[in-house]
């Protein structure tokens, strides 16, 4: 599995990076200590860094969290 970290949340739109693994676009990833937390990836915003945009309604999730990708797009 392909691990990365949250760097920055704002709003609906959380930052994460990943050292190695990349994901690509519209890759879902979920955070580790809660996979009912979907994120989708839409675009990068440096080498390592992607922008996310969070499908769930949450306020648990925080700077340095882990996130998986599941190098899946989300099923429509």
């Amino acid at each position: 599995m392909d691990k990365g970290k949250i760097i920055s949340i704002n709003g609906q739109v959380v930052e994460v990076g990943f050292a190695q693994g990349k994901p690509r676009l519209h890759d879902i990833l979920f955070v580790e200590e809660n996979p009912s937390i979907l994120l989708e990836v839409y675009s990068s915003s440096a080498a390592e860094r992607y922008y996310c945009l969070l499908l769930s309604n949450t306020n648990t999730i925080f700077r340095g969290q882990a996130v998986v990708n599941t190098r899946q797009p989300l099923l429509y």
